[in-house]
């Protein structure tokens, strides 16, 4: 049995005001993000060797695991 939640309207609400830190961030522009798969520790080599090792063992003990993520 599900319980119905309410939730306040906000419509109403006043609108937020970005803070001097977010307006500093705003006008300074982006720096290029690094590549996010590349490893940038022994630590984080691993981590990925591993996670990879058990993705595969996950794969192999069951062939439906991922198989939404190949279309």
């Amino acid at each position: 049995m599900q319980k119905s939640v309410f939730l306040p309207a906000v419509a109403h609400a006043a609108p937020v005001r970005p803070s001097a830190v977010e307006e500093q961030q705003a006008e300074q522009p982006l720096e290029p993000l690094e590549d996010p798969a590349a490893p940038q520790s022994e630590l984080d080599e691993m981590a990925w060797c591993l996670l990879r090792s058990k993705l595969t063992a996950m794969r192999s003990h069951s062939p439906s695991f991922g198989a939404h993520l190949a279309k």
